[in-house]
């Protein structure tokens, strides 16, 4: 298997005045906070998007969505990144990537930056959009959250009921859930989270086309995600110190544009990092930044035999 080692790391020593720590200086720059999350009823990650400015996202399973930025094409590639507390988190495959795929809950956000111009931003620079997802400081003491959710639709005849072109009615089972449990305790505090989905995908054209290509799938394949996260921080008055970990494995079924078809695959990935801040005057600070991270897709047997065998690591 080829694969792409690309070493990065980061340890930068910044002179400046206090005021230039203020992220004000930064342009088109949108806040998505916690409350808005809570009144918008958001269930999943990709549901943000209706929340955003100056973008429009398509989607045909409800799932996997394309995103237009600025008025662009949502069907190119756009380049949207995401950041985790100042990380940048390398979750794509072939540079296209599922937000919904990434290991985070949507209680344990705080607040979410948005920026869908060119800049440089946590000293890398981004060509298109941004969400940088900022996680919660958990209250004093034990905390645990949880969620589920189970839904179905059933009994939708489509836009095509009464012409010649009516299809066979869609039904959509889906399982959403999340649990989380956090301590804190004066300046040091721990998160732990896990979060899945499993979604069955009764569209009967997708089925089909599924069917022919991975038969050992059953009449019903289902889409699966398992993604548990660890964060830690020490936060004090003069120093800010965090460390994460994320890892996410998926199952799901990659529509690969130069085949034209949909291709079952396993996507493991794996994100370890830390950044840390060190104030040791009014006006110096020491900051650092550090970041491992592994994807890689193995093989889902098909009646092509085809294998991605692809794979990489950033350090």
């Amino acid at each position: 298997m080829k694969k792409l080692l690309l070493i990065k790391f980061f340890l930068l020593l910044i002179s400046s005045i206090l005021a230039q720590n203020d992220s004000s200086y930064l342009i088109d720059r949108q806040i998505i906070t916690s409350e808005d999350i809570k009144k918008s009823g958001v269930k999943r990650i990709s549901d943000i998007f209706s929340l955003i400015d100056n973008i429009s996202y398509s989607t045909i399973n409800g799932y996997d969505h394309s995103v237009s930025i600025n008025g662009l094409d949502s069907y190119q590639h756009q380049l949207w990144e995401i950041m985790l507390n100042g990380q940048r988190l390398d979750y794509s495959i072939f540079e296209d990537g599922n937000i919904n795929n990434i290991p985070v809950t949507i209680s344990n956000i705080d607040y979410i930056e948005i920026h869908t111009v060119p800049q440089i931003i946590e000293g890398e620079f981004l060509s298109s959009g941004l969400m940088h997802i900022h996680s919660v400081i958990p209250e004093e003491g034990l905390t645990m959250k949880g969620k589920i959710q189970i839904g179905s639709e059933t009994g939708d005849p489509g836009p095509y009921r009464y012409t010649n072109d009516n299809t066979p009615n869609v039904d959509r089972q889906l399982t959403n859930y999340s649990v989380s449990l956090s301590f804190k305790k004066d300046f040091f505090y721990s998160i732990i989270s896990h979060k899945g989905n499993i979604e069955s995908l009764t569209s009967p054209a997708y089925r089909k086309r599924i069917h022919s290509i991975a038969p050992n799938f059953g009449d019903t394949p289902r889409l699966k995600l398992n993604a548990p996260s660890l964060q830690a921080g020490y936060i004090t008055t003069d120093t800010k110190n965090k460390v994460y970990l994320t890892k996410s494995e998926i199952e799901d079924y990659y529509y690969f544009r130069p085949f034209g078809r949909e291709i079952p695959l396993n996507n493991k990935y794996l994100q370890i990092g830390a950044t840390g801040e060190f104030q040791f005057q009014d006006n110096y600070d020491l900051s650092y930044k550090i970041k491992y991270s592994k994807n890689k897709i193995s093989k889902v047997e098909n009646i092509f035999g085809f294998d991605f065998d692809w794979g990489y690591e950033n350090i």
